[in-house]
């Protein structure tokens, strides 16, 4: 049959296909050349890439997104007449064609339409470029078409911090995990917290599949009370988020003095300085207050000056109450 074919060719006076569409084209993976056995034609049609290599499956491989290939469809015989194409399209819900319709191409001439894979949803997809023609041998030609959008998860855990009761000012400290589930490397883009509380890892940050990080969150409150709120932690796979739960006390009294109207210093009796951590001064109305080492004692500004009958609570908060 090939010494025929061959013969054939040479009464059709036309040159010899090029050569890496004729080694690489359907015809040595199909070895079908029965349908057109008589026309005296070899097959007209030819599809190339964007290298000009031929075409017998499409394989978009892994995508993040959207992606496109430009294909060339040629009438690759130079006296056989035009290549008349009825129909291109494609089959498969994950893939698209640009351009298709009817379609003459005379001898030599080629036209350019680009192929669209955009899948919905993870996991492998698979559709077929289909062109109908008068080519003698592949009057349907079906091109296998393929690509993967990779499975992207991540979790968070856990979904609750729970960071107890802390001294004011002290800090607390607790962790979450975050894991790359899924079959794609993902980004940490950046997390959004509540007053009081911060990261100590800098964002972004890569995780790749398989890959987990152990971010450390602060509590530093600055005054008493109950402190909520949630976490988001934006991602390629969108946001994740967590809760909190915290609250903030002062501690005992150690100094309480009656203030006369007028006094504008308290002198400090109890712990020196260099061991505290912070003092608060709560229980009168003060705006402004400064420490005075030298004496030992705080000193109200002007516009602070206690009222007549005020008293002063006077609250330590040592650096070894923190660290217990």
């Amino acid at each position: 049959m090939l010494w025929g074919l061959l013969a054939s060719c040479l009464l059709c006076n036309r040159p010899q296909p090029m050569d890496d569409v004729w080694e690489t084209g359907f015809w040595w993976e199909t070895g079908d050349w029965e349908t057109g056995q008589d026309s005296g034609c070899d097959p007209w049609i030819a599809l190339l890439d964007d290298q000009d290599e031929a075409v017998v499956a499409l394989d978009f491989g892994e995508v993040a997104g959207q992606e496109t290939r430009t294909l060339t469809l040629l009438n690759r015989i130079e006296d056989c007449g035009p290549l008349e194409v009825s129909e291109v399209r494609v089959d498969g819900e994950s893939f698209a064609l640009q351009q298709g319709g009817a379609i003459t191409l005379e001898p030599l001439a080629s036209v350019e339409f680009i192929v669209l894979f955009n899948p919905s949803q993870a996991g492998d997809s698979q559709g077929a470029l289909v062109i109908l023609s008068n080519d003698p041998f592949y009057p349907e030609l079906s091109v296998p078409l393929s690509g993967v959008l990779p499975t992207l998860d991540l979790s968070l855990e856990p979904s609750l911090l729970d960071f107890g009761q802390t001294l004011v000012p002290c800090e607390s400290t607790a962790g979450i995990s975050v894991e790359n589930l899924g079959a794609k490397a993902l980004e940490l883009q950046e997390m959004t917290l509540p007053e009081a509380y911060s990261l100590d890892e800098a964002l972004p940050m890569s995780l790749e599949p398989g890959e987990s990080a152990s971010l450390s969150l602060r509590f530093a409150p600055l005054s008493e009370g109950v402190y909520g709120g949630t976490l988001t932690l934006q991602s390629d796979v969108g946001k994740l988020s967590a809760e909190f739960s915290a609250s903030a006390t002062l501690g005992e009294p150690i100094e309480e003095e009656s203030l006369a109207s007028g006094d504008r210093s308290l002198t400090l009796q109890e712990l020196p300085w260099e061991e505290t951590l912070s003092v608060r001064v709560s229980g009168v109305r003060v705006d402004t207050w400064v420490y005075d080492p030298l004496e030992n004692s705080i000193l109200f500004d002007e516009d602070s000056t206690p009222d007549a009958g005020a008293r002063l609570s006077l609250s330590y908060v040592p650096i070894a109450d923190c660290q217990d």
